[in-house]
């Protein structure tokens, strides 16, 4: 659960950053859009990436190649979804906003897997070498 937190960090930063600077051309939006992201990251993302790590159990480290580019697929679905609910939480209902609003949901994602797959490794190698 510690390495989910560390890695939501700089995706949280992503989303928060780029939906100010790209979406809303705005930056005076950042501390809006982090106080409707961070808890949609803590609340939403972080319960999404265990149910990805539970569903790719089965798969183990057996193929990690296959199970690099299906947890990837995973986790840009769930920046879609996340992206989703958060304007049915903010909106009160589903409202199809910009791709560029859902890309950048998609790509704070990525960048949670990528940070997430770093910190497993950073954590795989620190135990090798105790």
């Amino acid at each position: 659960m510690a390495k989910h937190f560390i890695a939501s960090i700089p995706a949280s930063f992503l989303f928060v950053f780029g939906a100010a600077l790209f979406y809303f051309q705005d930056r005076f939006m950042v501390l809006p859009l982090a106080m409707f992201t961070f808890p949609t990251v803590l609340f939403l993302g972080i319960p999404m990436a265990i149910a990805i790590d539970w569903l790719l159990k089965p798969i183990g480290n057996t193929k990690p190649v296959k199970r690099f580019f299906i947890e990837s697929l995973l986790y840009v679905i769930a920046g879609v979804a996340a992206t989703g609910i958060l304007f049915l939480i903010v909106t009160g209902r589903f409202v199809p906003f910009s791709f560029k609003f859902y890309l950048l949901g998609a790509s704070a994602s990525y960048v949670y897997f990528l940070c997430l797959s770093f910190v497993r490794l950073k954590g795989s190698k620190a135990s090798c070498s105790s």
